[in-house]
């Protein structure tokens, strides 16, 4: 359903190359073929010059939105005279696509291309009219070729569609650490140290102070009692035949 609409809509995709070729059926891969006008539905043969030795000469342009010189597009048509010398910038066909052969006769098809960033604008559409000799609303005149009109329909540059890229990580509005929450403080009491415990006991019935000096009273901690001696060595009761000779 989707594809119907999209079909139905208008390309307005910039125009990247053109080409001229004799049989409508031998378009090349990724162009498409103007084979009928646009105000009659006609034959849209450029060419118009009867059979040459029984074959019927033909000539057609088409046109691709994808195939071409990358970053390049189509930014104006014109027709000029078979010996004339194409305007700066401009680019001739010269040759069909599909056969090699002659491209034009008396008139002849010449486009510019530019850099896509540097067009101002872009040929997105080639008519040609088969009695009208100007071009229709929304249309600009390229010129006539052996009495087929060639129009050109122009709109803004569109920049290609970009490859996915790295993309920077986006600025979050919120954090993604939990947020931190305020406990109150409370002062958490130590346990007493040593040497408080020290210099509170009492030392010869006497306790101690806030004396700044509380190392000094270490001096006077003294056991109520005298330690065990260690036990000395043992005296040998028997003798050795060396305390005989």
């Amino acid at each position: 359903m989707m594809q119907q609409v999209y079909k139905t809509l208008p390309d307005d995709r910039p125009i990247m190359s053109i080409n001229v070729i004799e049989d409508p059926d031998k378009c090349p891969t990724g162009f498409v073929v103007i084979s009928r006008t646009h105000d009659q539905d006609s034959d849209a043969d450029l060419w118009r010059d009867g059979s040459f030795f029984g074959k019927k000469m033909t000539r057609y342009i088409c046109l691709s939105k994808t195939e071409g010189i990358s970053d390049f597009i189509v930014d104006s048509v014109a027709v000029i005279n078979e010996k004339e010398i194409p305007p700066e910038g401009y680019a001739l066909i010269t040759r069909t696509a599909d056969s090699d052969q002659k491209a034009w006769r008396k008139r002849q098809l010449c486009y510019k291309l530019v850099r896509r960033e540097q067009a101002a604008s872009a040929v997105t559409d080639i008519i040609i009219m088969g009695r009208l000799k100007k071009a229709p609303v929304g249309f600009s005149l390229a010129g006539e070729i052996n009495g087929m009109t060639v129009c050109f329909k122009c709109g803004p540059s569109v920049a290609p569609v970009n490859k996915p890229t790295a993309t920077q990580p986006s600025q979050l509005l919120y954090s993604l650490s939990p947020a931190s929450t305020h406990v109150p403080h409370t002062q958490i009491s130590q346990p007493p140290s040593v040497v408080s415990v020290v210099n509170k006991a009492p030392i010869n019935g006497v306790t101690g102070g806030d004396s700044p000096h509380e190392y000094e009273q270490l001096m006077f901690l003294q056991p109520s009692r005298p330690a065990p001696r260690p036990p000395g060595a043992s005296h040998n009761t028997y003798a050795t035949l060396a305390a005989y000779s």
